[in-house]
């Protein structure tokens, strides 16, 4: 399958330091909005100098971002959805302004890794994205009012200020476009860790914050579904239904708020749903869902646990409306709730200080649905810590897995058309993060490794 291919990109941190960065992408077979002559002349205006040098690529809907600044590496990813046009140009443009934004904020972030204020970056981080936010829903002309929504997750690598040989990443997202950490050696000892949370209808965890940030501000906690099933011109699941014995959209959750703590547990509809489903429609509770691969796994360890869960059918809130609970854009989704509810947009963030060679993956949920942790290691540990290779191995392992994954129903779950994904657009960062060596003392003789506090 033809992809895009992104040059090596590296970060020199001294004494043997370096972010070593590379990509791939792809756009999904389909009539779509040109984004071609956007990336030509994507200010046309002249009216964002401070992105000169910023780099993007767009795959379909999708878009990556990267830039460089003395030590400090920025790349970030944006998963446009919804209106063709629109959710490209918030893609595009979220990618295109966040880097720049990162880099503004540099001087606070740099303080508060040094004071170890995790609780304040969430705050800032949290700030950012919607400052972001407002500036693509009403701000920029070239994006204000144009439809449709995006993910976004973006990373900042950078020395560490209290300690010499330690490069810090930070990463925070919106939507359901996850980084993972890889660290360890060979085999076992290897561990796959996620460094976004999904705020996806089917994310238990994203949609309690959701919903918590929802109640504190006073604003509706929003139904979630399964799929679209039961709406009128959708799938029709016939054994669940409402009083009067039509077929009703399947709740997922049931919340009650409690001195102004939301309470999530599972909705009775979940149950009826699993337990009233006919021998034919099981295929799926043994596949562990309809959507990917990936969340397989996490629906069958809870089946397993006697749940009935939701993660892997695709949920969406709003009426059916959207998937995710948190995004750029996705204007008329949020006002229906509310005035308040606009300002509400689900941050998680997080910190990590890399003391010795780790690698870190950041992608859509294209590549993502197709591959779990064990993929991941496995690629590590075929092509080593390379970046450019482990980018291709990660890519060629996405497509077999494509052209062999029967799900539930019997077909290709990542169907291709003409050697080309035709399950949704692709796109996807490596990166190779190897700490400065720290100069050993000589005066003890005993060779231990000294930082600066």
């Amino acid at each position: 399958m033809a992809c895009q291919l992104d040059p090596t990109r590296t970060t020199r941190h001294g004494q043997g330091g370096a972010v070593y960065t590379d990509g791939r992408g792809a756009g999904k077979v389909r009539r779509a909005f040109d984004t071609s002559q956007m990336m030509v002349v994507r200010d046309p205006d002249g009216i964002l100098p401070e992105t000169a040098e910023t780099d993007v690529v767009m795959s379909g809907q999708d878009c990556r971002g990267y830039r460089k600044e003395g030590r400090t590496t920025v790349v970030c990813l944006a998963d446009g959805h919804g209106v063709a046009s629109g959710g490209a140009k918030l893609a595009f443009y979220s990618c295109l302004l966040g880097p720049s934004m990162v880099l503004a904020k540099m001087p606070e972030i740099s303080a508060l890794t040094r004071s170890r204020d995790e609780e304040g970056l969430v705050g800032l981080m949290a700030q950012l994205m919607k400052d972001l936010d407002r500036t693509l829903r009403t701000d920029l002309v070239y994006t204000a009012g144009c439809g449709g929504g995006s993910t976004f997750t973006i990373n900042v690598k950078y020395p560490d200020p209290r300690r010499t040989g330690v490069i810090c990443s930070l990463t925070s997202n919106i939507g359901d476009s996850p980084a993972f950490q890889i660290s360890g050696s060979r085999g076992k000892d290897r561990t796959v860790e996620e460094l976004t949370l999904g705020f996806n209808a089917d994310n238990l965890d994203g949609f309690t914050q959701h919903a918590q940030e929802c109640a504190s501000a006073g604003v509706p906690i929003p139904d979630v579904i399964v799929g679209r099933w039961n709406k009128p011109g959708n799938f029709q699941i016939p054994w669940v239904k409402d009083t009067v014995g039509r077929n009703k959209p399947i709740q997922v959750y049931q919340t009650e708020v409690k001195d102004d703590k939301v309470d999530v547990s599972e909705h009775k509809d979940m149950t009826t749903f699993y337990e009233g489903a006919p021998e034919w429609f099981h295929a799926y509770f043994e596949f562990g869902g309809s959507q990917s691969y990936r969340d397989t796994h996490a629906n069958l360890a809870a089946q397993e646990r006697g749940e009935h869960p939701a993660i892997n059918y695709g949920c969406t809130a709003h009426g059916g409306t959207v998937q995710t609970l948190s995004s750029f854009g996705d204007t008329d989704a949020r006002v229906k709730r509310g005035a308040a509810a606009i300002d509400i947009l689900s941050t998680h963030t997080t910190l990590k200080f890399i003391t010795r060679p780790t690698i870190e993956l950041f992608m859509s949920d294209g590549p993502a649905d197709c591959l779990s942790d064990a993929d991941f290691a496995e690629c590590v540990d075929r092509v080593g810590p390379h970046s450019g290779l482990l980018a291709q191995a990660i890519w060629e392992k996405m497509m077999t897995r494509a052209r062999t994954v029967i799900g539930g129903g019997g077909i290709l779950l990542f169907p291709i058309k003409e050697g080309k994904a035709a399950w949704d657009d692709l796109s996807l960062w490596t990166q190779v993060v190897i700490p400065p060596r720290i100069k050993r003392s000589k005066s003890r003789g005993r060779g231990k490794a000294r930082g600066r506090r």
